[in-house]
């Protein structure tokens, strides 16, 4: 059964999280910009752009190497997973907090 792993953007790294127990030949990777986080407190402007580009490039060096990644937009992270699970309700959902 294959899952969709989301990767929340302060856990941007293969070796720890929700990557450690990810399979690159059946988990689906998402990592999701929601609206909620961007516009939910005030951020530094630099410190936001950091945080947002450094999880496109995770997202698109996963997809480099193999990974199916989907990099979504939504209105919250909760709108975005539900969102994945729509397109394919066959898989289940994963996430793990680093500890």
């Amino acid at each position: 059964m294959s899952r969709i792993i989301y990767i929340p953007f302060d856990q941007l790294n293969v070796d720890y999280g929700a990557m450690k127990i990810a399979v690159k030949e059946i988990d689906q990777i998402v990592l999701i910009e929601s609206q909620r986080m961007i516009n939910g407190r005030k951020w530094h402007k630099q410190r936001l752009q950091f945080l947002i580009s450094s999880a496109r490039h995770f997202a698109s060096d996963l997809s480099d190497a193999g990974w199916q990644v989907t990099y979504l937009k939504a209105a919250s992270t909760v709108d975005g997973l539900r969102e994945m699970q729509q397109n394919d309700k066959s898989q289940s959902t994963a996430t793990l907090l680093s500890s």
